[in-house]
C-alpha cells in the first residue's frame, strides 16, 4: 500500500522542521508527502503518527519517497541560507539529480526563501571565517542548482544576492500575504491592541510593556485594552506586570480558535521584532493573520514585510523607544480606515499557496 502511494507522489517536502501550516497546505495536495527531522511547538497537541502523508526523514523513507514515484516529481527543500537545514537540502538535491540524470525521470528541486538576516555575520562571529567560507560554498552550490526559488519578501531576495551572489535557474517574488479571513463577517474594530507570539525579548514584548506603562500617565487617552496572547521565557514577568492592571488581559498558551477570535475584533496588532546577531524576523505569522482580519499593524523595520506594510499605510518604526512605540500605537488606534479597507489590499489567494503553485509549475 505504501509503495502504491509513493508511486503517485508528485511533491516531496524535505523539512528540517515541520509546522502546522505545512500540514494545512498539504491537505489540499493529495499527491504530496512531507518528510521531516523535527516538529515545531505549534504541533505539540497534534498526533503526527496518525497523519499518513508525513513521516520522519529517516534514510529509508527519503529514498523510497524520491525513487518509488513514477510521476514527474518536485523535491522541495529548505532554503540554502537555513543553516540547520542545509544538510538535508544537500541530500535532497543529490538524490534528485540521481533520479533525473541516472534514472531519467523528470525531477525538479525547488525552495521557498524568506531568510533576511545576516547569516554571514552570525556564522563568522560564532565559528570563524573558515566556517562561513565552507557554508557559503555549499549554499551557493545548492542555490545554483535550484530549478525554482520563490522569495517571500524583497528583503529575502536582497539578502541572497548580497550574501551568496548566486541565482537559481528561475526566481520569483511572491509575498506570503493571506486573503481576507473567510470566517469573519463582518470584521470588528474594537479599541484593543493585540500581541500574539512568544514572550521573549526578540519579539519586542518588553518594549511594548514599557510603552503601555507610560501610556497610563496620560489620562486623556481613550480606554483601550491590551491583550497579550502567548507563552515563553518572559511569561512570569509579563504576568507580574499585568497583575494589577484592569486594562490588560493575558491569554496563556492560546489555541488557534482563541487567537482567531481576538484578531477578528482587535483594532491594532503589534509585533515589535528586535533583531539579534543571529536572528531577524523573516515575516511574522501574527502580522499575516492580523492583516487578514483587517487589523492596523504596528511593527519594526526588522520584519521582512516592512516595505509592503509601509507602502500600505501601516506603522513601521525604526526605533522601539517608549515615545516611538506610543506614537505608532496612537496613530494606529486613531486611523480612520476600517478593516474592510485594510483587507482590500490583500490577494484573493494565499501568497504561500501561490508560491508553491509556481514552484511546482501549476499556475
Amino acid at each position: 500500500m505504501e509503495r502504491d502511494m509513493n508511486a503517485r507522489v508528485r511533491h516531496v517536502q524535505l523539512l528540517y522542521e515541520v509546522r502546522r501550516a505545512h500540514l494545512e497546505r498539504q491537505d489540499h495536495r493529495p499527491d504530496s508527502t512531507i518528510l521531516y527531522l523535527n516538529t515545531n511547538y505549534d504541533l505539540t497537541d497534534f498526533d503526527l503518527d496518525a497523519y499518513e502523508r508525513a513521516a520522519r526523514a529517516v534514510p529509508g523513507a527519503v529514498i523510497r519517497a524520491i525513487f518509488n514515484s513514477k510521476a514527474p516529481l518536485a523535491v522541495e527543500v529548505n532554503e540554502p541560507l537555513m543553516v540547520r537545514g542545509l544538510g538535508l537540502a544537500l541530500i535532497g538535491l543529490l538524490l534528485a539529480r540521481v533520479r533525473r540524470y541516472i534514472l531519467g525521470r523528470p525531477t525538479t528541486v525547488v525552495c521557498y526563501a524568506i531568510e533576511n538576516g545576516d547569516v554571514r555575520r552570525s556564522i563568522t562571529e560564532r565559528h570563524g571565517r573558515w566556517a562561513w567560507r565552507a557554508f557559503s560554498l555549499l549554499s551557493r552550490g545548492v542555490m545554483k542548482r535550484m530549478d525554482r526559488v520563490a522569495f517571500g519578501t524583497e528583503s529575502a531576495s536582497q539578502c541572497y544576492m548580497e550574501q551568496l551572489g548566486a541565482s537559481a535557474k528561475a526566481m520569483r517574488l511572491v509575498a506570503p500575504l493571506e486573503p481576507r479571513c473567510g470566517e469573519c463577517d463582518p470584521l470588528g474594530s474594537d479599541p484593543r491592541v493585540l500581541f500574539v507570539g512568544s514572550f521573549e525579548p526578540r519579539k519586542g514584548v518588553l518594549e511594548l510593556l514599557a510603552a503601555w506603562e507610560a501610556k497610563q500617565v496620560d489620562q486623556d487617552d481613550p480606554v483601550v485594552e491590551l491583550v497579550l496572547m502567548g507563552q515563553g521565557p518572559l511569561a512570569e514577568q509579563v504576568r507580574d506586570w499585568a497583575g494589577p492592571r484592569t486594562d490588560v488581559t493575558i491569554v496563556s498558551a492560546p489555541s488557534p480558535a482563541q487567537i482567531h477570535q481576538f484578531q477578528a475584533r482587535a483594532k491594532v496588532l503589534v509585533l515589535l521584532s528586535q533583531a539579534t546577531a543571529s536572528w531577524r524576523e523573516q515575516v511574522g505569522l501574527p502580522i499575516l493573520e492580523g492583516l487578514s482580519h483587517g487589523c492596523e499593524i504596528v511593527t519594526t523595520r526588522e520584519t521582512g514585510l516592512a516595505a509592503w506594510l509601509l507602502s500600505n499605510g501601516h506603522q513601521v518604526i525604526a526605533e522601539s523607544g517608549v515615545d516611538d512605540v506610543l506614537e505608532a500605537l496612537n496613530r494606529a488606534l486613531l486611523a480612520q480606515r476600517g478593516p474592510e479597507e485594510i483587507v482590500s489590499a490583500l490577494p484573493l489567494v494565499s501568497g504561500r499557496a501561490a508560491a508553491q503553485n509556481w514552484m511546482l509549475n501549476e499556475e
